[in-house]
């Protein structure tokens, strides 16, 4: 019988169709096609899909897993009905994460595997509790594999994993420490710079610290501007500190840029100042842009060398392009790159400017 794979609805034993068997011996039988654990009418079964199905759980599974996809006829799968949300069903998903280890198991090779549904499904719930789980699980080797014929790899696994943890800080930013080393880190891309210049701290961080020379370190070819900025001021400043403009957190502005360089299409990006530390730090977070999340931490440290006292300036980046698997590809060959040369234009320019 043609359908779009044998892990569908039309063959499960959760269909009251088929009378708690699995396989296709009732397929032509009369009675409507059903799920017992979902209580869903299935208009298309041979189309229809779950993680509950006997191809992902060999032993009857009866708890609902993740949510219910359909492929129109050969177009892809899609989600078609949510998962339902209970305390059972979150208890469920975060023991089935717990029991997860990086050697994979085969399983059948058409849809989603069942252990990238279940980390799916505590992202679309913002389950907090999955968070040590899903950064175990995303830092497994993508490379790991069953070695079989089929030879599945985790590195589907692995980014779903990443991909849920950035659901997870964006509803609880608290959560999300970007200071933290890398495995508490919670969006898929990273990326570090560090410049030492021969000036004070004190100088370097008024500078940096004033969102009005934010176009001035940019690229010329960008052409940005600063199209709106409501600063808040921040907290009283040590004896030693250069007040100057200083934006405190709380602070929003508004900038303007091209997208492509030499060409008139420009884009804004709104940003909001989160953290900020006299002389120590400073970070802020996309409110509105390019990026899904972006999260950036501007570190300072007096630093001497080789007799000339000066400031070691520190950049943390952690960013989310979106866009599943195309935005992946994107960052790889166009954003990170691009960010990267960002950053070695500004460098060449610093001492210049704090001069």
């Amino acid at each position: 019988m043609p359908n779009g794979g044998s892990d569908c609805c039309g063959t499960c034993w959760f269909n009251a169709k088929n009378k708690g068997e699995a396989g296709y011996a009732h397929s032509r039988d009369p009675e409507p096609d059903y799920c017992t654990i979902r209580n869903l009418v299935i208009s298309d079964a041979f189309w229809t899909y779950c993680a509950n199905h006997p191809h992902r759980r060999p032993v009857q599974d009866r708890i609902p897993i993740g949510p219910v996809f359909v492929d129109s006829k050969g177009k892809g799968r899609s989600v078609w009905v949510a998962s339902p949300d209970t305390e059972e069903i979150r208890q469920h998903l975060l023991q089935l994460l717990a029991a997860m280890i990086e050697e994979p198991r085969d399983e059948y090779p058409i849809g989603g595997y069942a252990d990238e549904i279940v980390a799916f499904q505590v992202g679309e719930f913002s389950e907090l509790r999955a968070l040590s789980d899903l950064k175990r699980i995303a830092a497994f080797s993508p490379k790991a594999s069953t070695g079989t014929i089929l030879d599945r790899s985790r590195a589907s696994l692995v980014a779903v994993a990443k991909a849920a943890l950035v659901k997870i800080a964006t509803a609880y930013p608290t959560s999300y420490d970007p200071a933290g080393p890398f495995e508490s880190r919670t969006m898929p891309h990273h990326l570090e710079f560090e410049q030492w210049v021969p000036f004070p701290i004190e100088r370097v961080f008024a500078f940096f610290s004033n969102p009005e020379n934010l176009p001035r370190i940019m690229p010329a070819a960008s052409a940005t501007k600063i199209v709106h900025l409501t600063r808040m001021p921040p907290p009283s400043p040590p004896p030693s500190a250069n007040t100057g403009q200083a934006a405190g957190a709380r602070s929003t502005f508004v900038t303007s840029f091209r997208i492509f360089p030499f060409l008139p299409l420009r884009a804004q990006w709104i940003a909001r100042i989160t953290e900020f530390e006299w002389n120590h730090h400073f970070a802020d977070v996309q409110e509105k842009g390019p990026f899904k999340t972006w999260h950036h931490r501007h570190e300072f440290k007096a630093e001497k060398r080789e007799g000339v006292e000066g400031t070691l300036v520190r950049d943390l980046i952690d960013y989310d392009v979106g866009f599943g698997f195309a935005g992946s590809i994107a960052n790889r060959f166009l954003v990170c790159p691009r960010l990267q040369e960002t950053f070695r234009e500004r460098q060449k320019i610093l001492p210049s400017l704090l001069a």
